[in-house]
């Protein structure tokens, strides 16, 4: 089964590099595009290059314990884990940043 199919549509966040889901057991899935890995690998100022990642889409599952539990992309023969962890972690500090500013408006 998909990743994204496992997302329930009321716990999704949208960041404009894939969309993000929690759920309360802890888990979280990050389900990205081809488009949205290639405007992350592309930033302004925050370019990674010779992504493997860039234009390719990805469905990523972390348990609560923060392991990586299954990703499935075409790019993983070239996928450095140091890019992964790069775009796991901007989306899930975009989306805690988001909801920072909410608390405070």
């Amino acid at each position: 089964m998909s990743l994204s199919k496992r997302m329930l549509p009321m716990d999704i966040q949208t960041t404009p590099y894939g969309q993000i889901s929690r759920t309360d057991n802890g888990w979280t899935f990050i389900v990205a595009n081809a488009q949205e890995t290639y405007d992350w690998a592309h930033r302004p100022n925050k370019l990674w290059p010779n992504s493997a990642l860039s234009s390719y889409p990805v469905e990523i599952a972390i348990n609560e314990n923060g392991d990586l539990i299954d990703l499935q992309t075409e790019a993983h023969e070239f996928l450095m884990v140091g890019e992964l962890s790069a775009f796991i972690t901007d989306i899930i500090f975009y989306t805690e940043i988001q909801e920072s500013q909410q608390l405070l408006s």
